[in-house]
């Protein structure tokens, strides 16, 4: 059985578009991991249960947190109204159990203590390149 999907993002499709496709992935992806921590017998870090890692995957997501993002979060006179595609609310209710999770799974990349790590490796690498 195939757990992934292969896109063509090399075709004529719109930018956009491709990146929906590239988050929706991920997103996928995340949940597969996910779901399959609990069927190797691991408890959830979330307290997700399975019912909640079988639910249809909500195909507007990357489309509607574009949106949001774009939005929401740039100085806009769209923002004042709620003639749009989906209202801040709507996105909570929706979406918020989605965000957390891949909020959960990349904090990592950001915890890193930089201090731990020996980068002389890289700086001597670094310097030879830039001689």
């Amino acid at each position: 059985m195939r757990t992934y999907e292969i896109h063509d993002l090399n075709n004529e499709m719109p930018d956009h578009e491709k990146h929906d496709i590239i988050l929706n992935n991920e997103l996928k992806k995340l949940l597969r991991n996910r779901k399959n921590r609990i069927v190797n017998g691991l408890e959830d870090s979330l307290s997700k249960t399975m019912d909640f890692y079988n639910e249809t995957f909500p195909l507007k997501f990357a489309e509607h947190f574009r949106y949001i993002r774009n939005r929401r979060n740039h100085s806009d006179f769209k923002r004042a109204s709620d003639h749009h595609d989906i209202s801040l609310k709507a996105f909570y209710k929706l979406y918020h159990k989605y965000i957390l999770i891949m909020y959960h799974e990349t904090k990592w990349l950001w915890d890193v203590d930089i201090e731990k790590y020996e980068w002389n490796g890289i700086e001597e690498f670094a310097n030879e390149i830039l001689k």
